[in-house]
Parts: C-alpha cells; structure tokens; sequence
C-alpha cells in the first residue's frame, strides 16, 4: 500500500542559492542563468520513509516571487550522495556536495510571480539516496537545482523560507514498502 510523504522547508538555512560558484545566499533563491550560474538548494530534515521503500513518485513545488519569462532556463535536479545530508554553508560547500548519479531534466517555461509550479518527477533520484545502506528513517535529503546551459540571464525566482514560509519549497514523495516475493530456496 502507498503512502505519501509531504514536507515544507522549515528553516531559513535549509534553502538558498549560490552563484558564479563564489556566492552563497541563504535569503533568496534562484535557479539558472548561465551567465553567473545560480544553483538552487533544499534540505529536507527528518525524512520518515524506511530504508528499501520503493519511491514511485517525487517531485518539489516552487512558488515564484517574481514574474521571469523569454528567456530559457535548464535545470538538473540531483539529490546529495551521501546517507544524512546537510544544508550547505558556503559556495564552496555546495559545490563540494556529492551529487547523485541519477538526475532528471528540467526546462521551466515563463514563470508568474506568486504561482505554483511543480518540478518534474525525480523518483530515480530519491530512489538512489533510500538504496544507499546507511540511509535510515529519520534522515535528511538535499535537493540540487544545477544549472545546464541556461540562457544568459535566464532565472527563475523562488520564494524562499526568509521570504515567506508558506510559500517555500515542498517536497511530495509517493512511496510503497518493499514485499520480497516468493523465493525458493533449494538446498
């Protein structure tokens, strides 16, 4: 039987953005822009799914703060490759975190500020991190936003915890426990 896992960003250090790989913003967050290179990031702390759960569906609803459109931005979104992830606390350490192998591709059209928009599924990507062995129930998952070749000066603006928490990131994981078949052991 599936359930659903739904949870909001909670703290103003569980998201942001860095860009031209030197900065790092914890009060806004933007993704894109091949100019300057803005890369998103999302913690999500104390992830209650059991280790070996398949991951059916994934994906992250972003609000807009302000109103981006002609110009084209493409996103990869990976996941941290490592069991209990953390927020990033410096451009460095951002680029520094291990990204999944598993990534999905993401081209955002115009986007209107104060609108709701949903990110492709990226169940391969969740799925990598809840295989990994030490991943246990109770563990945090960071989401990466990369940029890959945006246009110059393409960006989609993101409402951010600071800026209102109702209206930050929000990951829905729809999951089923893991049942083993029957399996037929000869001696």
């Amino acid at each position: 039987m599936s359930a659903t896992y739904t949870q909001t960003i909670g703290a103003t250090a569980s998201d942001g953005h860095t860009y031209a790989s030197v900065y790092f913003y914890t009060a806004t967050t933007n993704a894109g822009r091949t100019d300057d290179s803005r890369e998103a990031f999302f913690l999500f702390t104390n992830v209650s799914i059991e280790p070996g759960n398949i991951i059916i569906s994934a994906t992250l609803k972003l609000t807009c703060y302000d109103s981006e459109s002609g110009t084209t931005v493409r996103l990869l979104i990976y996941g941290n490759d490592v069991d209990n992830a953390t927020a990033p606390t410096s451009a460095v350490d951002h680029n520094n975190k291990v990204r999944t192998s598993a990534s999905v591709a993401w081209s955002p059209d115009a986007w209107t500020a104060n609108n709701e928009y949903t990110s492709p599924d990226f169940a391969v990507v969740i799925q990598e991190i809840i295989d990994r062995a030490g991943w246990s129930n109770g563990n945090s998952i960071l989401v990466l936003l990369d940029d890959n070749s945006s246009d110059t000066n393409a960006v989609r603006p993101i409402y951010d915890y600071s800026q209102s928490a109702a209206k930050a990131a929000e990951l829905t994981i729809l999951h089923e426990p893991f049942v083993a078949g029957n399996v037929l052991i000869t001696p």
